[in-house]
């Protein structure tokens, strides 16, 4: 049978058509998923870390690419945190970390212990007479979860990696915000940590702990507010980008001066109450922040 060169013709552009859409569609897999997907094959464990918008409090869920998934605070009740969860199809924590006793952090609590099955409540041994607590207390004897209290220099397994808890040393009756429970991790190359709401005091003894304070991701404390994030406690962090969880609803939460002293600490600052859910991906060797709205404010240096 003979082929005329009009055929011939059209069967080279419809080859090459189809190798560029699927050149194209190869191209699109690897922008949106590859590093995730080839986190979870690598020896490496990689993580992703998203600070769920619960307005006013805090809320963040950190999942290894091995498949773990802890939960740090849950926010006030019915603020979100359960919404969150079950629309991301995530039914086991395998802990859940109450960093102090505030409604603000321990609020959600109860309803994500009686709706989804926790493995392990990390706590830090204070006891409050609160509506709240007595909340919290009801719902971990309803559901049995096993409890265990942390001090600085304990260290907290989560699949392949560890938190390093750098505070309380002890649980002091006369503080609340003072006694939250500060982890950090480190994920390959890349350094997390998370404060709760500890104010200057705190900072100071973390200043003078002989640590390597340097961070690559600061969770900013109290909400940004002027009771912590001294100019010395960045300096010495010296954090790439800060985060924290806010509302436009509590007037000094954020503060503006605070948000502009991370800036001249040369940090990207992203807020819930700008940015929505805030997530950050990792591998152990770069990260990536991507806000579900809205830009970063940007470093002053």
């Amino acid at each position: 049978m003979m082929i005329h060169s009009n055929e011939i013709k059209l069967h080279k552009v419809y080859f090459w058509e189809r190798s560029f859409l699927a050149a194209t569609i190869l191209l699109f897999i690897w922008l949106t998923g590859f590093s995730w997907s080839t986190i979870g094959q690598s020896s490496q464990t990689g993580l992703k870390v998203v600070l769920i918008n619960v307005n006013h409090g805090d809320s963040i869920l950190l999942q290894s690419s091995k498949g773990e998934n802890v939960l740090i605070d849950a926010g006030y009740p019915d603020s979100g945190t359960l919404d969150y969860l079950k629309q991301h199809k995530i039914n086991h924590l395998n802990m859940l970390v109450a960093t102090h006793g505030h409604e603000d952090h321990i609020g959600g609590i109860p309803e994500v212990l009686r709706s989804i099955k926790v493995d392990k409540f990390i706590e830090n041994g204070q006891v409050l007479d609160s509506t709240y607590y007595l909340e919290l207390e009801k719902a971990l004897k309803e559901t049995g979860v096993y409890r265990k209290t942390v001090k600085t220099g304990d260290r907290i397994p989560f699949g392949d990696l560890t938190f390093e808890v750098w505070n309380p040393s002890k649980a002091r009756p006369d503080v609340v915000n003072n006694n939250s429970i500060v982890l950090f991790l480190e994920v390959g190359k890349v350094r997390f940590l998370f404060t709760g709401d500890i104010e200057k005091p705190i900072e100071e003894r973390l200043i003078k702990s002989n640590r390597n304070l340097h961070m690559d991701i600061l969770k900013v404390a109290h909400h940004a507010g002027n009771t912590s994030s001294s100019s010395a406690f960045l300096e010495a962090i010296k954090p790439s980008v800060a985060v924290y969880s806010a509302s436009n609803f509590f007037p000094g939460f954020p503060d503006e001066d605070i948000l502009d002293r991370l800036r001249l600490a040369g940090a990207k600052v992203y807020g819930t109450n700008f940015n929505g859910n805030i997530t950050i991906t990792t591998d152990g060797h770069t990260f990536i922040v991507t806000p579900e709205k809205g830009e970063p404010l940007i470093p002053f240096n």
